[in-house]
C-alpha cells in the first residue's frame, strides 16, 4: 500500500472515530441523514432542518466499526507480504 493511501486511510479512521465520539454531544447535528428530496448526508451536518436521522443510537458503533475495519486494513506491515 502506497504512503499516500495509507495516510489518507489513517484520516478516515481518526475522522470516524471523533465522528463516534461527537454523537453523543450533538445528537440533532451528527448522523446519517436522509432529506425529502432523497439526498444523503452522512457526518456532522449544520442544516438537518426536514432531515431524517437513519441510524439513531447505532450511529457511534457502526462509525467505530467502520474505523476498526479501515484500520485493519491498512495495519499491514511489510513483513507480512
Amino acid at each position: 500500500m502506497s504512503m499516500c493511501l495509507r495516510i489518507m486511510a489513517w484520516l478516515g479512521c481518526v475522522t470516524l472515530v471523533l465522528i463516534g465520539l461527537a454523537r453523543p454531544l450533538w445528537k440533532s447535528h451528527i448522523g446519517l441523514f436522509l432529506y425529502p428530496d432523497h439526498r444523503w448526508a452522512f457526518g456532522m451536518i449544520a442544516d438537518t432542518h426536514r432531515a431524517t436521522e437513519l441510524l439513531g443510537p447505532w450511529m457511534s458503533p457502526v462509525c467505530f466499526g467502520l474505523a476498526s475495519l479501515l484500520w485493519l486494513g491498512t495495519d499491514r506491515s511489510e513483513e507480512h507480504g
